[in-house]
């Protein structure tokens, strides 16, 4: 049976991705009627504002991973320390496309 606080680190990190699936589909709506250049950018900008939120939101879920380490499962484990790790490295990643 799942502790309470295993419950809430997969809730937390079920809110991740639903979130990080957000910050694909939003930007599409959101972006600039002239078209063009501006619709692009302004697309472009929504969703790294919204990938940028989401990374943030997802130091919460690491933060009841730490704190609990010692009492939580290993599945429980993963599930909280998986969405920082994951958006972090497509954050960098994005980043470094976008300078080279």
């Amino acid at each position: 049976m799942a502790t309470p606080e295993e419950n809430r680190i997969y809730r937390l990190s079920a809110l991740c991705g639903l979130l990080a699936a957000a910050s694909f589909v939003v930007p599409r709506f959101v972006a600039s009627p002239e078209g063009g250049l501006a619709a692009g950018t302004s697309a472009v900008m929504v969703f790294f504002a919204m990938l940028l939120a989401t990374a943030i939101f997802s130091l919460y879920p690491l933060a009841v991973t730490v704190r609990c380490y010692k009492h939580i499962s290993p599945a429980a484990r993963v599930a909280g320390l998986a969405p920082s790790c994951i958006l972090a490295i497509a954050l960098l990643s994005l980043l470094l496309i976008l300078a080279y």
